[in-house]
């Protein structure tokens, strides 16, 4: 409702004013307000073994609306106005707060393996959550990284003569966003099965690689082969690593763990941006992503530490 308020309170703006921000930030609270319950309920509604395989699929509806809606929002703003645009975004998300209440998630575990409260198996299982939200962190500098600074770094190669001729970005984000839609919906059951942890290794070594051959990105067709990388490592890899967080928190604290996930993976988003974005004037955009793989490569060394530990303790904790 918060989003939908905020959608008609637009009307009544006639310029640029710090209102307009604080409009901004309320809608930013609506839209965690309504991502991270519905994120509760799918982790409550989904048995642990097929958690990161319903992970996937939420995240693609998630792609699928966020499509959907940029075309609906394109259609009608060149065809109409601003203020249908913002009545439009006001109707459509007061039906989904209406749809939202009869959306009622029951635990899905039933009879799977439950986390312990105490001794060696909850210290393993902590380290195991501590592992995964690190490398939730880690994702989201990453994804949205390449989202951001892909664009105007092929801008930069084709200003400073690197390439001849321009690279389509577009080309290049559409294709990853769409291998990362395509390999979860395909791909999502070896993400719950036995061959889970070789999977994550699989993933891990695609994204350095991707970040390593994003700076020898010369053509189009190379641009693309790199971007089918991206999309086939990272979209297994996210669910995974939610998966894998939440089937090892006890159940009376995974709503907190899911907003968590949640402010996590946007804090890597957003606020990881700020950081390549003053490499980038500092030393260029090589430098930046050789800086980006370093991070992530640090990230993950840290989250293998942390899943020794926790398997050290706790044999098979990750695999249900």
């Amino acid at each position: 409702m918060l989003h939908s308020v905020t959608a008609l309170l637009y009307l009544q703006v006639e310029s640029i004013t710090p209102v307009v921000y604080l409009f901004r930030l309320m809608q930013g609270l609506g839209h965690v307000c309504v991502f991270t319950p519905l994120f509760v309920e799918v982790g409550k509604i989904i048995p642990d073994r097929f958690k990161a395989r319903g992970i996937g699929y939420f995240a693609v509806a998630i792609q699928f609306g966020t499509a959907s809606g940029s075309a609906v929002g394109d259609y009608v703003i060149k065809n109409h106005d601003w203020k249908t645009y913002f009545i439009t975004i006001a109707v459509i998300t007061f039906v989904c707060a209406c749809v939202c209440q009869f959306i009622k998630g029951e635990s899905g575990s039933g009879k799977e393996k439950q986390v312990k409260d105490s001794g060696n198996s909850y210290v393993a299982n902590m380290n195991l959550v501590y592992g995964g939200l690190i490398m939730i962190f880690v994702l989201g500098a990453v994804f949205g990284t390449i989202l951001q600074f892909v664009p105007t770094y092929f801008d930069k190669l084709l200003d400073t003569g690197i390439i001849e001729k321009e690279i389509s970005c577009k080309l290049f984000l559409t294709s990853g966003l769409f291998t990362v839609a395509m390999i979860r919906i395909i791909g999502g059951g070896i993400t719950d099965g036995r061959h889970r942890d070789r999977v994550v290794i699989f993933c891990h070594i695609g994204l350095m690689l991707t970040l390593f051959l994003i700076t020898l990105i010369r053509s189009g067709g190379f641009s693309l082969f790199v971007s089918v990388i991206f999309g086939l490592s990272y979209g297994l890899l996210y669910p995974t690593t939610n998966a894998m967080v939440l089937t090892n928190s006890k159940e009376s604290v995974r709503g907190r763990v899911s907003g968590l996930l949640t402010m996590l993976f946007e804090a890597g988003f957003r606020g990881f941006a700020l950081i390549a974005g003053a490499v980038v004037g500092a030393a260029g955009y090589f430098s930046m992503f050789y800086f980006l793989l370093a991070f992530y490569v640090v990230g993950v060394l840290l989250f293998m530490f942390l899943q020794y530990k926790g398997r050290f303790f706790l044999r098979g904790s990750y695999e249900n």
